[in-house]
């Protein structure tokens, strides 16, 4: 780990004022693999940014740029608490990420706004601004766009792994889901029961705990998949995350999702984003508030079932789908639903329009008018990462 620390900052130290330099493009696939996996160094060496070439003689800025940092830092400070998820044990309070979630909020905003106003910006440029962000605001953690990883470790299938429970221990931030996501479980062996099984249905049914849909599969590990349904593709299952129990040794059970970005699935998740970004587009130039809201939902659930990123997915949700409310303005709520973790909803929902229905209250009720006035453009404000680590300490 600080190995991996020490060669980014050297990275990042030697283009500190380079507005050209972006640690994704710039970066070897494979030390960013390693940086995920936390490969021995010996693997990833070779690929250090510090000799590789992402390093680049920095140009000091001679710009002012205070002033435009400060005007965007203010506008920002009403959308920071809005990634603190409310009421749900576990995620602590980290105002450095608040500070970066506003400044993403009004980033994300003013692309989204762009390509409103007709300019060609894809979907993954708004996304990008936030993943970026999220990386330089917290450079121990290793948020890195999975189609950039090496080609191999692509085309296999790199997974993201999230437990909801390991052996006998619950993980406090997420074992609240483990019905929801045994309700996933059963259903879909429900699907795949033969006909005349009615009394293996009743037994489904009744099944609440890991041990008894353990015991369904003859005390079996398994995996299945969440259903996403596509609506760009009627009748298409994108193929949500993947829901794991396995049996540990000395009791209890490992109980998780397992996200894998793999070129079929990327391909399918993409397509059905630019589809949802281009339809917004034109909700937001007819001036149809409640579709406008809907679409912002689907976008988010297509998202967070899709897992583009090794993490960060969920923040970069989370702020990318208030920026863009702020763009149509529409105003955001004053806050996330208490006890709620809206990512893991969109995860666990089959499809786009129940997960719309499900968050339609809470998008509605907003509290703020959503136009955060003249603000510099983000060249003036941060075009450096100076620049932006300025705006995260101001």
């Amino acid at each position: 780990m600080c190995w991996y620390a020490r060669e980014l900052g050297r990275f990042y130290g030697a283009t500190l004022d380079d507005p050209d330099a972006d640690a994704e493009a710039d970066i070897s696939g494979i030390f960013k693999e390693g940086h995920c996996k936390r490969h021995d160094i010996a693997l990833a060496a070779a690929a250090a940014p510090s000799a590789g070439r992402g390093t680049r003689a920095a140009a000091v800025s001679t710009k002012d740029v205070k002033a435009a940092t400060a005007a965007w830092v203010r506008a920002s400070k009403r959308f920071e608490g809005l990634v603190q998820l409310q009421h749900c044990p576990g995620f602590l309070h980290n105002e450095r990420h608040h500070r970066m979630f506003g400044l993403i909020v009004l980033h994300a905003a003013d692309l989204a706004n762009r390509a409103f106003a007709g300019e060609a910006v894809p979907w993954r440029r708004v996304y990008d601004v936030a993943v970026r962000w999220r990386r330089e605001a917290e450079p121990g953690d290793a948020v890195w766009w999975i189609d950039q990883l090496p080609r191999r470790a692509f085309a296999e299938g790199f997974g993201l792994h999230t437990p909801m429970q390991s052996g006998l221990l619950k993980v406090v931030r997420y074992a609240t889901y483990i019905p929801a996501a045994l309700d996933v479980v059963k259903e879909t062996l429900r699907r795949n029961l033969p006909a005349g099984e009615a009394a293996l249905r009743k037994t489904i049914n009744e099944a609440r705990t890991l041990e008894a849909v353990h015991a369904l599969c003859n005390h079996r590990d398994f995996w299945c998949t969440a259903p996403c349904a596509s609506e760009r593709s009627p009748g298409v299952d994108l193929g949500g995350t993947r829901i794991t129990l396995q049996a540990k040794p000395f009791g209890g059970f490992d109980f998780s999702i397992r996200t894998p970005g793999t070129p079929a699935r990327w391909a399918l998740y993409d397509q059905e984003l630019a589809f949802h970004w281009q339809k917004l587009g034109e909700e937001v130039r007819a001036g149809a508030p409640d579709a406008i809201r809907d679409r912002i939902a689907k976008m988010f659930y297509y998202w967070c079932a899709f897992g583009p990123l090794s993490r960060g997915s969920a923040a970069c949700g989370y702020a990318v789908l208030f920026g863009m409310l702020t763009a149509a303005g529409l105003g955001v709520p004053s806050a996330l639903p208490p006890g709620r973790q809206v990512d893991w909803e969109a995860i666990l929902a089959p499809t786009a329009a129940g997960f719309a229905d499900g968050v339609r209250p809470w998008l509605a009720d907003a509290t703020a008018a959503a136009a955060p006035g003249d603000l510099p453009p983000p060249s003036e404000a941060f075009a450096t990462l100076r620049d932006r680590l300025g705006a995260l300490n101001l």
